[in-house]
């Protein structure tokens, strides 16, 4: 395989922003599409260790890109009127947190600890979202005490992902700490 892992990183981003522009132009089906495509960014991974290509660089590259992917399905939610701003800036906040929180204790550990705990991952946040989505699609006029079905779904993922980070912030004291 001639193709550079880093190009595969660059070009899964497009799913992501065209499923920005496809919720926020009401077109949640193709925006569906888009999410069921975002898992492709796995593939840079793939390439690089089948290829001997993994560097450093392309590891933070794909995490930054990932950062940023995640970023643009959350706010699409809110960009669309599909859940308000303030649950979506507090999911975006969280998600960041996950992830941070991880490369933090990775890096102050000099790489002799890998924080791969934690309630959800990026993968189950995907799928959270996926649901959110699809409750969006097929139920959009449903509602539980008067929010609706995505609102709740953004509510479960912000509450799952604080506990998230919060593990993560035990299990980095008690891995730092011996």
């Amino acid at each position: 395989m001639g193709i550079n892992p880093n190009i595969i990183s660059w070009i899964a981003l497009l799913f992501p922003i065209l499923f920005f522009i496809s919720l926020i132009y009401q077109q949640p089906v193709l925006a569906f599409i888009c999410l069921l495509l975002t898992p492709l960014d796995a593939l840079d991974g793939y390439v690089a260790k089948k290829t001997g290509k993994v560097t450093h660089y392309g590891e933070m590259l794909d995490a930054s890109l990932d950062r940023i992917s995640d970023s643009l399905i959350i706010a699409a939610f809110a960009a669309a009127g599909v859940v308000a701003w303030p649950l979506v800036t507090l999911n975006l906040a969280v998600n960041l947190l996950i992830s941070y929180v991880r490369a933090k204790a990775e890096l102050a550990s000099k790489a002799k600890i890998k924080m791969e705990e934690g309630l959800i991952e990026r993968p189950d946040r995907l799928i959270i979202l996926g649901a959110a989505l699809l409750a969006h699609i097929l139920v959009p006029n449903l509602k539980l005490y008067d929010f609706s079905i995505p609102t709740i779904i953004f509510w479960l993922l912000a509450i799952l992902g604080i506990f998230t980070v919060y593990q993560r912030f035990t299990l980095a004291k008690k891995l730092l700490d011996k």
